[in-house]
Protein backbone atom coordinates (compact mmCIF):
# COMPACT_ATOMS: atom_id res chain seq x y z
CA UNK A 1 0.00 0.00 0.00
CA UNK A 2 1.03 3.76 -0.76
CA UNK A 3 1.28 6.30 2.03
CA UNK A 4 3.13 9.66 0.47
CA UNK A 5 6.35 8.47 0.01
CA UNK A 6 5.97 5.04 1.24
CA UNK A 7 5.02 2.04 -0.06
CA UNK A 8 4.25 -0.93 2.48
CA UNK A 9 4.35 -4.48 0.55
CA UNK A 10 5.66 -7.77 1.13
CA UNK A 11 8.49 -9.39 -0.68
CA UNK A 12 6.74 -11.84 -2.15
CA UNK A 13 3.93 -9.82 -3.59
CA UNK A 14 7.13 -7.86 -5.97
CA UNK A 15 7.58 -9.41 -8.85
CA UNK A 16 9.94 -8.88 -11.85
CA UNK A 17 8.85 -8.18 -14.97
CA UNK A 18 11.63 -6.53 -16.41
CA UNK A 19 14.93 -6.27 -15.67
CA UNK A 20 17.75 -4.67 -17.49
CA UNK A 21 21.11 -5.45 -15.98
CA UNK A 22 23.24 -2.38 -17.95
CA UNK A 23 22.09 1.10 -19.24
CA UNK A 24 23.47 3.18 -21.79
CA UNK A 25 26.35 6.01 -20.43
CA UNK A 26 27.74 7.83 -23.32
CA UNK A 27 28.73 5.54 -25.87
CA UNK A 28 29.37 2.72 -22.88
CA UNK A 29 26.79 0.47 -21.04
CA UNK A 30 27.62 0.15 -17.86
CA UNK A 31 26.24 -1.82 -15.01
CA UNK A 32 23.33 0.11 -13.67
CA UNK A 33 20.26 -2.33 -13.52
CA UNK A 34 16.79 -0.93 -14.74
CA UNK A 35 14.10 -3.27 -13.06
CA UNK A 36 9.91 -2.89 -13.16
CA UNK A 37 8.21 -4.96 -10.52
CA UNK A 38 4.86 -5.64 -10.36
CA UNK A 39 3.24 -5.09 -6.86
CA UNK A 40 -0.38 -4.58 -5.32
CA UNK A 41 0.04 -0.92 -6.06
CA UNK A 42 0.92 -1.13 -9.43
CA UNK A 43 4.77 -0.88 -11.27
CA UNK A 44 7.03 0.03 -9.14
CA UNK A 45 10.79 1.00 -11.53
CA UNK A 46 13.89 0.74 -9.53
CA UNK A 47 17.29 2.15 -11.30
CA UNK A 48 20.78 1.78 -10.52
CA UNK A 49 23.40 -0.32 -8.41
CA UNK A 50 23.04 1.51 -5.49
CA UNK A 51 18.73 1.32 -5.14
CA UNK A 52 19.08 -1.68 -6.17
CA UNK A 53 21.39 -3.11 -3.56
CA UNK A 54 19.64 -0.90 -0.95
CA UNK A 55 16.61 -3.54 -1.65
CA UNK A 56 18.69 -6.72 -1.31
CA UNK A 57 19.81 -5.42 1.70
CA UNK A 58 16.35 -5.30 3.28
CA UNK A 59 15.51 -8.68 2.10
CA UNK A 60 18.41 -9.87 4.08
CA UNK A 61 19.49 -7.65 7.11
CA UNK A 62 20.88 -10.06 8.95
CA UNK A 63 22.71 -11.58 6.65
CA UNK A 64 23.56 -9.43 3.82
CA UNK A 65 24.51 -10.81 0.48
CA UNK A 66 28.06 -10.77 -1.16
CA UNK A 67 27.99 -7.98 -3.26
CA UNK A 68 30.65 -9.19 -5.84
CA UNK A 69 29.39 -12.61 -6.93
CA UNK A 70 25.61 -11.37 -7.00
CA UNK A 71 26.51 -8.35 -9.09
CA UNK A 72 28.46 -11.11 -11.15
CA UNK A 73 25.38 -12.91 -11.33
CA UNK A 74 23.45 -10.33 -12.40
CA UNK A 75 24.85 -8.48 -15.56
CA UNK A 76 23.06 -11.93 -17.60
CA UNK A 77 19.75 -10.93 -17.80
CA UNK A 78 17.44 -13.64 -18.01
CA UNK A 79 19.45 -14.99 -15.20
CA UNK A 80 19.17 -11.65 -13.24
CA UNK A 81 15.61 -11.53 -13.07
CA UNK A 82 15.08 -15.17 -12.00
CA UNK A 83 18.01 -14.52 -9.36
CA UNK A 84 15.68 -11.67 -8.23
CA UNK A 85 12.57 -13.16 -7.65
CA UNK A 86 13.96 -16.04 -6.55
CA UNK A 87 15.21 -13.84 -3.92
CA UNK A 88 11.90 -12.36 -3.19
CA UNK A 89 9.93 -15.66 -2.88
CA UNK A 90 13.18 -16.74 -0.49
CA UNK A 91 11.81 -18.51 2.86
CA UNK A 92 14.36 -16.54 4.52
CA UNK A 93 14.01 -13.49 3.47
CA UNK A 94 12.37 -10.36 5.25
CA UNK A 95 8.77 -10.65 5.37
CA UNK A 96 7.47 -6.84 5.29
CA UNK A 97 9.07 -4.01 3.72
CA UNK A 98 9.17 -0.21 3.59
CA UNK A 99 9.66 1.45 -0.04
CA UNK A 100 10.79 5.06 -0.39
CA UNK A 101 9.06 6.11 -3.80
CA UNK A 102 9.43 8.98 -5.54
CA UNK A 103 7.30 9.69 -8.74
CA UNK A 104 9.51 10.57 -12.01
CA UNK A 105 9.44 10.40 -15.65
CA UNK A 106 9.82 7.04 -17.81
CA UNK A 107 12.67 6.97 -20.34
CA UNK A 108 14.40 4.84 -22.15
CA UNK A 109 17.41 2.86 -20.44
CA UNK A 110 18.84 2.15 -24.00
CA UNK A 111 18.49 5.97 -24.91
CA UNK A 112 20.35 9.10 -23.58
CA UNK A 113 16.67 11.17 -24.01
CA UNK A 114 14.28 11.56 -21.37
CA UNK A 115 10.70 10.09 -22.61
CA UNK A 116 11.91 7.59 -25.74
CA UNK A 117 9.45 5.30 -26.28
CA UNK A 118 7.11 5.97 -23.43
CA UNK A 119 4.21 3.52 -23.05
CA UNK A 120 1.29 4.91 -24.54
CA UNK A 121 -1.00 7.05 -22.21
CA UNK A 122 1.45 7.04 -19.67
CA UNK A 123 2.34 9.52 -17.50
CA UNK A 124 5.52 9.67 -14.61
CA UNK A 125 5.95 6.42 -13.24
CA UNK A 126 7.10 5.18 -9.70
CA UNK A 127 10.36 4.73 -8.54
CA UNK A 128 11.73 3.19 -5.95
CA UNK A 129 14.92 4.97 -4.51
CA UNK A 130 15.32 3.35 -1.06
CA UNK A 131 14.07 0.14 0.86
CA UNK A 132 14.26 -0.98 4.51
CA UNK A 133 13.01 -3.96 6.28
CA UNK A 134 9.83 -2.97 8.04
CA UNK A 135 8.99 -4.38 11.84
CA UNK A 136 6.29 -3.55 14.53
CA UNK A 137 7.14 -1.77 17.47
CA UNK A 138 4.40 -4.54 19.19
CA UNK A 139 2.87 -7.40 18.71
CA UNK A 140 -0.64 -7.97 16.81
CA UNK A 141 -3.48 -7.79 18.96
CA UNK A 142 -6.03 -10.05 19.33
CA UNK A 143 -8.33 -7.84 17.26
CA UNK A 144 -6.53 -7.87 14.70
CA UNK A 145 -5.85 -11.84 14.27
CA UNK A 146 -9.98 -12.15 14.62
CA UNK A 147 -10.45 -9.51 12.06
CA UNK A 148 -8.22 -11.34 9.57
CA UNK A 149 -9.73 -14.82 9.85
CA UNK A 150 -13.42 -13.28 9.25
CA UNK A 151 -12.30 -11.27 5.85
CA UNK A 152 -10.96 -13.14 2.93
CA UNK A 153 -8.18 -12.27 1.22
CA UNK A 154 -7.29 -10.00 3.98
CA UNK A 155 -3.16 -9.74 5.67
CA UNK A 156 -1.34 -7.96 8.67
CA UNK A 157 1.79 -6.32 8.03
CA UNK A 158 4.14 -2.96 9.67
CA UNK A 159 2.43 -0.04 8.82
CA UNK A 160 4.15 3.63 9.83
CA UNK A 161 1.70 6.21 11.31
CA UNK A 162 2.52 9.62 12.25
CA UNK A 163 0.74 10.22 15.12
CA UNK A 164 0.32 14.39 17.20
CA UNK A 165 3.92 13.71 18.98
CA UNK A 166 5.72 10.76 16.89
CA UNK A 167 6.15 7.96 14.04
CA UNK A 168 4.78 4.73 15.24
CA UNK A 169 5.13 1.35 13.47
CA UNK A 170 2.61 -0.88 14.06
CA UNK A 171 0.96 -3.54 13.13
CA UNK A 172 -2.21 -3.15 10.77
CA UNK A 173 -4.89 -5.41 8.76
CA UNK A 174 -5.25 -4.83 5.52
CA UNK A 175 -8.14 -6.04 3.65
CA UNK A 176 -8.69 -5.14 -0.17
CA UNK A 177 -11.40 -6.18 -2.71
CA UNK A 178 -11.23 -9.59 -4.13
CA UNK A 179 -12.16 -8.07 -7.57
CA UNK A 180 -9.44 -5.13 -6.81
CA UNK A 181 -6.16 -5.29 -4.93
CA UNK A 182 -6.02 -1.17 -5.20
CA UNK A 183 -9.07 -1.07 -3.49
CA UNK A 184 -8.76 -1.79 0.13
CA UNK A 185 -9.44 -1.18 3.79
CA UNK A 186 -6.91 -0.49 6.48
CA UNK A 187 -7.63 -1.39 10.44
CA UNK A 188 -4.71 -0.29 12.48
CA UNK A 189 -3.68 -1.88 15.73
CA UNK A 190 -4.40 0.23 19.07
CA UNK A 191 -3.24 3.41 19.23
CA UNK A 192 -4.23 5.73 22.26
CA UNK A 193 -6.88 2.50 23.01
CA UNK A 194 -8.45 2.91 19.72
CA UNK A 195 -8.61 1.35 16.55
CA UNK A 196 -8.43 3.36 13.23
CA UNK A 197 -10.08 2.32 10.55
CA UNK A 198 -10.06 3.75 6.84
CA UNK A 199 -10.32 3.20 3.31
CA UNK A 200 -7.67 3.71 0.23
CA UNK A 201 -7.76 3.64 -3.45
CA UNK A 202 -4.68 3.73 -5.15
CA UNK A 203 -4.52 5.36 -7.98
CA UNK A 204 -2.27 6.40 -10.38
CA UNK A 205 0.14 6.52 -7.68
CA UNK A 206 -1.95 9.06 -5.34
CA UNK A 207 -4.62 7.53 -2.31
CA UNK A 208 -7.69 9.10 -2.55
CA UNK A 209 -10.26 7.94 0.32
CA UNK A 210 -14.36 7.79 -0.16
CA UNK A 211 -14.94 8.19 3.76
CA UNK A 212 -12.88 9.78 6.50
CA UNK A 213 -11.40 7.47 9.48
CA UNK A 214 -13.37 6.41 11.44
CA UNK A 215 -11.84 5.07 15.45
CA UNK A 216 -13.55 2.36 17.71
CA UNK A 217 -12.91 1.48 21.00
CA UNK A 218 -10.43 -1.98 21.68
CA UNK A 219 -14.25 -3.90 22.87
CA UNK A 220 -16.31 -2.76 20.10
CA UNK A 221 -15.81 -5.66 17.87
CA UNK A 222 -18.80 -5.81 16.84
CA UNK A 223 -18.86 -2.37 15.69
CA UNK A 224 -15.65 -2.62 13.95
CA UNK A 225 -16.82 -5.67 11.63
CA UNK A 226 -20.10 -3.54 10.57
CA UNK A 227 -17.73 -0.53 9.65
CA UNK A 228 -15.46 -2.89 7.27
CA UNK A 229 -18.71 -4.57 6.05
CA UNK A 230 -20.17 -1.15 4.92
CA UNK A 231 -16.49 0.11 4.00
CA UNK A 232 -16.28 -2.83 1.82
CA UNK A 233 -19.35 -2.17 -0.22
CA UNK A 234 -19.07 1.51 -0.76
CA UNK A 235 -15.56 0.56 -2.67
CA UNK A 236 -17.59 -1.63 -4.53
CA UNK A 237 -19.87 0.53 -5.66
CA UNK A 238 -16.91 2.83 -6.70
CA UNK A 239 -15.31 0.40 -8.44
CA UNK A 240 -18.75 -0.88 -10.51
CA UNK A 241 -19.46 2.74 -12.01
CA UNK A 242 -15.81 2.88 -13.00
CA UNK A 243 -14.98 6.25 -11.03
CA UNK A 244 -12.45 8.67 -12.92
CA UNK A 245 -9.78 9.83 -10.37
CA UNK A 246 -7.72 13.34 -11.11
CA UNK A 247 -3.95 12.53 -11.58
CA UNK A 248 -2.12 13.99 -8.55
CA UNK A 249 0.81 14.37 -6.85
CA UNK A 250 1.16 11.65 -3.19
CA UNK A 251 1.50 13.68 -0.38
CA UNK A 252 4.91 13.58 2.12
CA UNK A 253 4.66 10.03 4.32
CA UNK A 254 5.71 12.39 7.57
CA UNK A 255 2.16 14.27 6.92
CA UNK A 256 -0.06 13.41 10.26
CA UNK A 257 -2.49 10.83 9.52
CA UNK A 258 -5.77 12.69 10.42
CA UNK A 259 -4.08 15.89 8.07
CA UNK A 260 -3.70 13.11 5.44
CA UNK A 261 -6.84 11.50 5.98
CA UNK A 262 -8.87 14.78 5.40
CA UNK A 263 -6.64 15.70 2.27
CA UNK A 264 -7.38 12.96 0.79
CA UNK A 265 -10.79 12.26 1.33
CA UNK A 266 -11.16 16.04 -0.18
CA UNK A 267 -9.32 14.53 -3.20
CA UNK A 268 -11.55 11.73 -3.90
CA UNK A 269 -15.01 14.04 -3.65
CA UNK A 270 -13.50 16.87 -5.99
CA UNK A 271 -13.11 14.63 -8.57
CA UNK A 272 -15.74 14.28 -11.01
CA UNK A 273 -17.68 11.70 -10.98
CA UNK A 274 -18.23 12.25 -7.42
CA UNK A 275 -21.70 13.52 -7.20
CA UNK A 276 -22.90 10.94 -9.79
CA UNK A 277 -21.30 8.46 -7.47
CA UNK A 278 -22.94 10.00 -4.31
CA UNK A 279 -26.04 9.65 -5.84
CA UNK A 280 -25.67 6.18 -6.73
CA UNK A 281 -24.97 5.15 -3.68
CA UNK A 282 -27.60 6.87 -1.89
CA UNK A 283 -30.26 4.71 -3.55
Amino acid sequence: MRLGSWVFAKSKDLHVDVFYPFTKKGKNKVFEPYIIFSSPSGPLYLYGKRNMWSLLDALFPNDPLPRNPVNADLKDAEQGKLIINELLQDPDAWEDLRLQVRQGEWYNPFRRSKGDLRPSGEGDVTFIMSASASSSEADITPNLMLLESQFEGSYCMPFTITTKTNMKTIPALFIPLVSAQNYKIVVTDEIGGEHLIFSIIESMGCNFRPKPASRYKLGEVTEIQNEISERLAMLGSILKINYTFSPMRPFDAGMKWYEMDYLEHRRFASCPDYSDWRVKYAN
